[in-house]
């Protein structure tokens, strides 16, 4: 049985990322930031439009949780007495997703230490007046 050939698909344009789901406000604008950052850096690919989405949603549960912490307190009160305010829960759980979406990003202190990031080498206008030599 002979192996398939493998269908080329057009890599869309470097730079042109979209959401790959709907995100709120706060998510979106992490989104048009984390993208403008990779931009800068030489690293924006719709390879990552998938993990870019992820990370800016994690974050932008992060914001509106802990808006909800500082109006209604860590402690909530209900029938049962005192209990955690589950907006503790879902800040902590988007914490790490956020955390781990940067690193394979390359966004956090460390990953930006160790990533090497592609240059302009810029053609010297009198190369060639350097002599070869024997």
């Amino acid at each position: 049985m002979a192996a398939k050939p493998k269908q080329k698909t057009a890599e869309p344009v470097k730079g042109d990322v979209k959401p790959t789901f709907e995100l709120n406000r706060e998510a979106q604008e992490v989104f048009e930031r984390l993208c403008g950052l990779m931009e800068k850096m030489g690293t924006l690919s719709p390879s990552y439009a998938d993990l870019i989405t992820t990370t800016a949603s994690a974050i932008g549960r992060m914001i509106l949780a802990e808006q909800d912490l500082n109006e209604r307190g860590h402690i909530s009160h209900s029938e049962r007495g005192e209990v955690k305010n589950q907006s503790f829960t879902v800040y902590s759980s988007s914490l790490s997703l956020a955390q781990k979406g940067l690193g394979m990003l390359g966004l956090t202190p460390s990953t930006l230490g160790k990533m090497v990031v592609p240059t302009k080498v810029e053609e010297n206008p009198f190369a060639m007046f350097n002599r070869k030599k024997p």
